[in-house]
């Protein structure tokens, strides 16, 4: 993409709003980005890379999933829509979740890093 005479160059992982993923490959897609962020250390990626996994985590009903990603993820510093998105889909939980889920959730958020918490789900995805 070129503005005047400068080139911007997108990193490689993002994903595009307007690409069509099927169901199957949604998850391998949002792995290989995050995987892709954190060797780039590009924490905006990977945090809007995890709402995203919560997302589908939740329309897969793996819902403690998406609380363990949401609770660590809304403690980031995100841009207005990333920060609705995430703390709207956090509000939808707590209200549907045993409360249980939720505090567990937080309580682990307080203990890890967002680089444990990517690793971790990149090992225990693949």
């Amino acid at each position: 993409m070129r503005i005047g005479r400068l080139r911007i160059i997108e990193p490689p992982f993002f994903i595009h709003r307007h690409q069509l993923l099927s169901d199957e490959n949604m998850m391998e897609t949002y792995l290989t980005t995050l995987r892709n962020a954190q060797q780039h250390e590009a924490v905006s990626a990977m945090l809007d890379t995890l709402i995203r996994i919560a997302e589908a985590s939740v329309e897969a009903g793996e819902t403690e999933r998406a609380a363990d990603i949401l609770a660590l993820v809304v403690h980031y510093p995100l841009n207005k829509h990333n920060r609705a998105r995430a703390e709207n889909l956090f509000l939808d939980l707590k209200a549907e979740v045993c409360p249980r889920v939720i505090l567990d959730a937080e309580t682990r958020a307080q203990e890890i890093t967002l680089d444990e918490l990517v690793s971790e789900i990149l090992n225990t995805t693949i």
